[in-house]
Formats: structure tokens, C-alpha cells, sequence
């Protein structure tokens, strides 16, 4: 699974990720202790 998206909604961001076999995608809530930058550079914005 690799994060491909993200969405700021209220107070909360949540990350889709995508499956780099099958396609599937699926959402999930960023941890507390997840570091948002370093997102932001493996989705590419």
C-alpha cells in the first residue's frame, strides 16, 4: 500500500492509500505521531 492522497477534514487528515498490485485504495485517519511532511513528500505535493 502506498500513500497517494490526503484530505484535511475539521481538525483531522486522513491519507488514501492505494495497493501497488491490485488497485484497491482504501482511507485512514493520520496517527497523532505521524509525521505530515514526510507525507506530503511520498505523495508528490
Amino acid at each position: 500500500m502506498k500513500p497517494v492522497a490526503y484530505k484535511v477534514k475539521g481538525d483531522r487528515v486522513k491519507v488514501l492509500f492505494r495497493c501497488e498490485k491490485c488497485g484497491k485504495e482504501h482511507w485512514n485517519k493520520l496517527a497523532e505521531d505521524d509525521d505530515i511532511q514526510a507525507l506530503i513528500k511520498i505523495i508528490g505535493g
